[in-house]
């Protein structure tokens, strides 16, 4: 009763003060049972292993039937419909295949015979293996140019003359001897033609090898990031280059042909060069081939509906220009270049050159990648447009095997091509019989009409060639359209295509695939993020941005972030979330800290008698609201640093009397919340299922201001929940949920439905010139105020040097200082160790270090000096220059690679070129650190996630340990360095273990027991202890004086620090020299120190309440870098164990850093020499010590993976490479796997189907929770992530397994069973117009669904974005159901995705590929489909009824 007393005066405050419908008073939480646990992951692992191991009869002709499809549709062949057909199809595309092989051999490097032997072979072994029934394999263009690239660098390798005509001596038997493979001089009887093929025949297998594992794997889904914008741009790209690659044989100019990096210039630059040497003749017939080929192509183009069959121009070309070749003697009267000799005939098979395969490994992998790329696209368009299926793995394994088994006859790579199965399509191919016909005619080419063509100018070939490039090169032409469509995949097109045009082929692949992910990160990084008004007498919410007329609700902020929340936008949501409520709560509660303050130094000087209402009206002030709703329905996921966020952001904003309420959050948001502890105990209920509930719930329980009213609603809304588990309870009487027998029609029998119309805003006009100019005048603009303003932003220290009070913070600066720098000096020593330094150049690194951060910085507390990772990266590149100079491990000078004097020698020794190197080292770092500020780049930093830092630094500790242990044992062993350095030294010290130094391993032992006994004790103690215990100090100490006393140096052999001068030297300038082969080394280093030394000062300027500037940081750090190298000091950054240790002891200012810097000058000046005779395996203790922290993480792995499996896979990833390979690989590795994973999450996001709540505007996820109904003849299908190109096909997929209807197979059958019986001339000809005319009329009465779903829905809550590839695949979805007689309906669509729907057609005409605009909920949806399918049984209406017919307005 008290409980339901409560609610009741929830519903009455409430709904007083709104004055609307009964919709604004408060509702009782709605609770829905989850579904039970699905079975195991163990279970499902046995039961899939007990099905792939299994053998009977019917499985073994399953799969022979399967891996040879001729099987299966051979015995099926109608000789009397489909022969016809087939034979006039393959003769026409042999006919037209005979001088493009001719031609692309050259593309490739080789003889033509060896193109015809391509086609040939390919023909045959793919009508065996292949699914589908239309395309063409062959030669590819882009596909040769790649291979003649790999084939001319091989070939060069091998040390043969270059000459621009292939040698006509084709290999006869004798001839068969493989060559060395090792870049030597190959057997005398294998000639330059020989080895190019086995060049391109070994490369061949590789690539067929490839692609079958990838079939046999299925890991064929790496197609998927070649968008279709990437694949045109690359296709374009390459298509420059081969038209580049054929201009010489246009002009008949003897040039070598240019490969690798800019061979596109370099080969421009030879022809410009060499123009003068043109061959008028060889002009000539380019010009009139030219005249003659692009005018019959175009024609062939237009007319192509009228024409039974393509006219085969380049074959009357060939044969017209080798006759006039021949009778004209053109070659002995002109010079002009011809094919010679081709043989008859085949050669004898030849296996590949094994020894090659190394050389080629690689080239064949983006090779294989775009031809099975391209086969299984082109196969699976064809089978939609014909209504047949193709199996994506057996096409794979099919072009493999038709690169494997041809390698064997000298064959080079082949894939599908698009121009020739057109071709074929269009002649009235109906199988691949017609494939078989095409072998025959090229068949007979090789073994008669060959040597026919020895007349045949190159520059005839090169023509046909350049004319079969219109189709990429047109592509120009479409780039207004695509600008119009999609900015982001224009800039992709273009980025790949001057990749692929001005570097490489390869390399131009490889850059369009990771330019096209960065694209699909950079949204999610920077998303929208709008406030939501609420649309009246509904329960929908709005974007109040793009929407007029809607309302707020009075004390309520409702924010949507459209995005995942992970650690790459996890600072993007909080600014965007403080800039669009107007609140910081950082900066209330600083400014609450701030009038606390002077309210008590005011109280303290007895002045003032109205302190007290300072913090009250300061508090109630400028917060506007009470509440803040989170809409997480675009919220595909959360990783570790995203629920630490919401963490962050909900004690935050109650810390100033805010509540959080998060509403929307799909089942794994929630349960990523629930692992995360991100409720307090009783609060897990607290997530809502809907906005509005929300905001209700907000409204109800802010009347009574406290939160135990909240906790006895909550607890009220629980009893009622247990009477009727899984529905909502609101108090009026209980109607039973629909079950999915039962059609949900109370709709229809309540008054006509109205759709929520909203007017848009108009778009806001942006001009780049105008706001590029603004910005340059803004930069430009020099006044005496604005130059004080410069100056302070720079030197930070002017700023609140002058504010400083001495009373209050001097003695906490003098006293934090003081024990930073006593920490500092045997760290110091000891770093400078890893950096592979002496130990003077430690001190001088921190000494400056420190008075150049207080002076340009923004962190009070952040300490910054030598880092330990820092020091392993610094000292690594050190070591490999040394080894490149020629310096061994000792120390002594080398006079044969002396240089100018740096430390006042005649020579530079090993130690003065080793801090040559690491100065030069530190200015590259600065350099990039400052450019980073400048530039305003650090967002750079957020790609290094915190699982991803937090393996970086576990690794490194490992490899730091691993290179002090030598000096534990007192080893004299090699330092390695490079991949594997890790492994080759415990090797080495294995290897050596029995030279151990007995006094350096007691000293060591000794250090450590003694040092992290006090170290853990320190930490257990730090809230009871002023200050640590200096132990390391204490133990170095003790240390020397033994080691001096007892003269471990000369009676033991123990390594010590040796002699440490005084004073500073001359300052010194980096080494220019240096700086080409240092510039990539400084790049981890620069990234590394910024993002440690940005991520502490936020950290310490959160937790005691003042701002940082990440972009002053920067510059500071870069600055404590830069100037440094200039004084024998390496690279730094702010470090964690210093900065807690300062802020610990009292630090207020960057005051404590001058004071430990005085600590450091006495150092300098008098103290150094006295530690000659410590132990350099001391220092090695030190270090190792200073590394638990990194090691400590091993015990936090079991929590990480109940938190996040992925954030845990990518801290082992990164922590293994870094180890195992590299500091600098490692963190490589784990910045791309990591954005590689966040790809993987919107590539195979969650699909459901979505079921309604009773008496409510809510649809949840059916397999997570009972008891929701079902919408007769509707199913709602969710997609939780932006549609694009990486996920097109599985938006497909998922969606006909999740609704059981696969529309293509549909109308397919349909077709079948309702079309008649037709002849070759009507079908083979006509299928172009017939699918034109089935696009046009309605299918629903020829064509019947065999489903009872009348209407899908897709609700787009969770989609951030689409492409023009995802937009391709709605429109292509909304015909194909179209086509069975269902609707497709979108909903909940944000503003971008509405706008990008409207500039793609989606709401056309009536018959167009689109349909009406998304409509704002799902229940308007329902409900429109609800009353149409009421409509259609009452006036059979075809198509959706008029919406002014049924009082409704349209949704705009």
């Amino acid at each position: 009763m008290a409980a339901m007393t409560e609610t009741s005066n929830i519903h009455a405050v409430t709904e007083g003060p709104e004055g609307d419908d009964a919709k604004c008073g408060f509702h009782h939480r709605m609770f829905l049972e989850p579904q039970e646990e699905k079975k195991s992951m163990k279970a499902l692992l046995l039961k899939q292993a007990k099905k792939t191991c299994s053998c009977t009869p019917a499985k073994i002709k399953d799969f022979v039937l399967g891996f040879f499809p001729i099987l299966q549709w051979l015995p099926k062949y109608k000789l009397g419909e489909y022969l016809l057909g087939d034979i006039m199809s393959g003769v026409i595309v042999g006919v037209l295949l005979v001088p493009q092989s001719i031609a692309y051999s050259l593309l490739a490097g080789l003889e033509p015979i060896y193109g015809l032997y391509t086609s040939f072979f390919a023909c045959i072994i793919y009508c065996i293996f292949g699914t589908s029934h239309h395309i063409s394999v062959g030669i590819f263009g882009v596909v040769c140019l790649m291979v003649g690239q790999v084939v001319d660098r091989e070939v060069e390798r091998a040390g043969y003359d270059l000459e621009p005509a292939v040698l006509s001596a084709l290999p006869g038997p004798a001839g068969d001897g493989n060559s060395t493979g090792n870049g030597t001089a190959p057997q005398p009887l294998c000639d330059k033609s020989c080895y190019a093929m086995a060049v391109a025949a070994t490369m061949t297998f590789i690539s067929g090898v490839y692609q079958v594992a990838m079939g046999l794997f299925q890991v064929g889904f790496v197609s998927v990031y070649l968008s279709d914008s990437l694949l045109s741009g690359f296709v374009t790209g390459a298509s420059f280059t081969v038209l580049t690659s054929q201009v010489k044989y246009l002009l008949g100019l003897d040039i070598p042909r240019s490969g690798g990096v800019g061979s596109f210039i370099t080969t421009w630059i030879n022809i410009f060069k060499n123009i003068h040497r043109t061959n008028i003749c060889d002009l000539i017939t380019s010009s009139l081939c030219f005249l003659v080929l692009i005018p019959t192509k175009e024609l062939n183009e237009r007319f192509k509906s009228k024409l039974k069959a393509p006219i085969p121009v380049e074959l009357f070309v060939v044969v017209a220009a080798t006759l006039a070749s021949h009778f004209g003697k053109l070659k002995e009267t002109y010079g002009s270049s011809i094919s010679e000799h081709i043989p008859t005939g085949f050669l004898p098979p030849r296996p590949p050159d094994w020894a090659l395969i190394p050389n080629v490994a690689l080239d064949a992998i983006p090779i294989a990648i775009i031809g099975f790329a391209i086969t299984v696209s082109l196969s699976e368009m064809f089978a939609k447009k014909h209504g047949y299926s193709v199996r994506a793995n057996q096409e794979m394994y099919a072009i493999g095997f038709c690169n494997i088994i041809p390698s064997f006859f000298h064959c080079f790579t082949t894939s599908a091509a698009l121009a020739k199965t057109l071709v074929k399509e269009s002649t009235g191919c109906r199988t691949q019989v017609s494939g078989l016909v095409t072998s025959l005619v090229i068949l007979l080419v090789l073994l008669v009409i060959a040597p026919l063509f020895y007349s045949l100018q190159k520059c005839v070939l090169a023509v046909i060639t350049i004319v079969n490039l219109r189709g990429a090169l047109r592509k120009f032409r479409d780039l207004p359209k695509m600008w119009q469509l999609s900015r982001v995949d224009t800039v992709i097109w273009g980025v790949t295509m001057a990749a692929t045009a001005l570097i490489s082929t390869e390399i131009g692949l490889l850059v369009g695939v990771c330019f096209s992910m960065l694209c699909v990160i950079f949204r999610t990084q920077r998303p929208e993020a709008p406030l939501l008004g609420w649309v009246a007498e509904s329960e929908t919410y709005e974007s109040l941005s793009a929407y007029k007329n809607l309302q707020t609700k009075p004390g309520v902020v409702v924010f949507r972030f459209e995005a995942p929340l992970y650690y790459i936008n996890k600072e993007c949501f909080k600014s965007t979330l403080y800039k669009q409520t107007g609140v910081n709560p950082v900066e209330v509660k600083a400014a609450k800290k701030k009038a606390a303050k002077r309210m008590l130094r005011e109280k303290e000087a007895g002045s003032g008698d109205n302190q007290s209402s300072v913090p009250v009206d300061f508090g109630s002030g400028p917060v506007g609201f009470h509440t803040i709703v989170i809409d997480c329905c675009a919220v595909q996921f959360l990783d570790t640093a995203g629920i630490r966020t919401l963490k962050e952001v909900c004690k935050d904003y109650e810390d100033i009397g805010v509540r959080v309420l998060l509403a929307q959050c799909n089942p794994s948001v929630r349960s990523s919340l629930l692992r995360g502890e991100f409720f307090k105990e009783g609060e897990d209920h607290l997530l809502f299922h809907s906005v509005h509930q929300a905001v209700d719930f907000a409204l109800g329980t802010q009347g009574h201001g406290n939160t135990q009213f909240a906790a006895r609603a909550l607890h009220a809304c629980l009893s009622s929940c247990h009477s009727c588990p899984g529905a909502m309870e609101d108090g009026s009487s209980q109607e039973p949920a629909l079950t999915k027998d039962t059609p949900s029609s109370f709709q229809l029998q309540e008054a006509p439905a109205t759709f929520i119309t909203l007017e848009e805003y108009e778009p806001r006009g942006f001009s780049a010139k105008e706001f590029i100019l603004e910005k340059a005048r803004a930069a430009c603009t020099c006044s005496p105020q604005s130059l004080s303003t410069a100056l302070r932003r720079l030197f930070p220290v002017l700023d609140w040097l002058p504010r400083y009070n001495l009373r209050a913070q001097l003695l906490g600066d003098i006293i934090s200082g003081l024990l930073v720098g006593i920490v500092a000096i045997p760290q110091s020593i000891s770093y400078s160790l890893l950096a592979n330094q002496d130990p003077i150049y430690g001190i001088y690194t921190n000494f400056f270090c420190n008075i150049i951060y207080a002076a340009t910085a923004t962190s009070r507390h952040a300490c910054v000096g030598s880092f330990g990772v820092l020091c392993l990266m610094v000292g690594q590149s050190v070591t490999r220059h040394l080894q490149l100079a020629g310096y061994g491990d000792s120390s002594a000078a080398l006079g044969g690679n002396s240089s100018s004097p740096r430390n006042g020698t005649e020579a530079c020794d090993r130690s003065c070129y080793a801090i040559t190197v690491a100065l030069s080292l530190s200015f590259l770092v600065g350099l990039y650190q400052i450019l980073l500020g400048v530039l305003q780049l650090g967002f750079v930093a957020v790609y290094l996630s915190e699982p991803l830092l937090g393996g970086f630094v576990t690794g490194s500790s490992l490899t730091i340990i691993t290179s002090q242990m030598k000096y534990l044992l007192g080893l004299k062993i090699p330092r390695h360095e490079g991949v594997g350095s890790f492994i080759l030294t415990w090797v080495d010290l294995f290897r050596y273990i029995h030279n151990t130094n007995i006094c350096d391993l007691l000293t060591s032992l000794v250090a450590l027991a003694v040092i992290v006994p006090v170290k853990e004790l320190n930490e257990r103690y730090k809230e009871r202890m002023k200050a640590p215990f200096p132990i390391e100090l204490l133990v170095v100490i003790v240390a020397t004086l033994i080691s001096h006393y007892f003269d471990f140096e000369q009676r033991y052999k123990a390594a010590v620090c040796g002699d440490i001068p005084t004073g500073f030297r001359k300052p010194t300038v980096p080494d220019i020299s240096l700086f080409p082969s240092l510039a990539v080394d400084a790049l981890p280093i620069a990234v590394i120190g910024f993002a440690m030394t940005v991520s502490l000062a936020e950290i310490f300027g959160k937790k005691h309440g003042y701002a940082v500037s990440a972009n002053q940081e920067m510059i500071a750090i870069g600055m404590c870098n830069l100037i440094p190298s200039f004084f024998y000091c390496f690279a730094s950054s702010a470090a964690l164990t210093k900065t807690l240790l300062k802020e610990s002891t009292g630090s207020q200012t960057q005051v404590s850093g001058l004071v430990t810097s005085l600590v450091l000058l006495l150092v300098l000046l008098w103290i150094s020499p006295l530690f000659y005779s410590l132990q350099t395996s001391i220092l090695g203790v030190v270090t190792i010590v200073n590394l638990r922290g990194g090691l400590r993480k091993f015990r936090d792995m079991p929590r990480m993976w109940q938190l996040s499996k992925l954030d845990t896979v990518v801290w082992w990833t990164t922590m293994l490479c870094s180890t195992l390979v590299t500091t600098e690989i490692g963190l490589l590795v784990g910045v791309c796997f990591a954005l590689l994973c966040i790809i993987f999450r919107t590539q195979r996001p969650r699909a459901t189907l979505l079921g309604k709540v009773s008496n409510r505007e809510i649809y949840e996820d059916q397999a997570t929770y009972k008891q929701l109904s079902s919408i007769a003849n509707v199913k709602i299908f969710r997609f939780e992530s932006s549609l694009y190109y990486a996920n097109k096909d599985y938006f497909k997929a998922v969606l006909y397994q999740k609704t059981g209807v696969n529309p293509v197979l549909l109308g397919a059958q349909a077709h079948t069973d309702t079309g008649s019986s037709k002849g070759f001339w009507g079908i083979g000809f006509g299928c172009l117009k017939q699918a034109g005319r089935r696009a046009e009329q309605p299918p629903a009465d020829s064509c019947p669904p065999s489903t009872d779903m009348r209407t899908l829905i897709l609700d787009c809550g969770a989609m951030q974005f689409i492409d023009t590839v995802g937009l391709s695949v709605l429109k292509e979805t909304h015909h194909d159901y179209k086509q069975v007689g269902v609707q497709v309906l979108l909903a909940n669509c944000n503003p971008s995705i509405r706008q990008r729907l409207r500039e793609g057609g989606w709401a056309g005409e009536a018959g167009s590929a689109g349909g009406q605009l998304p409509f704002h909920s799902i229940h308007d949806a329902v409900q429109f489909a609800e009353c149409w399918h009421q409509g259609e049984s009452e006036d059979k209406h075809d198509g959706p009824p008029d919406p002014a017919d049924l009082n409704f307005q349209v949704s705009l």
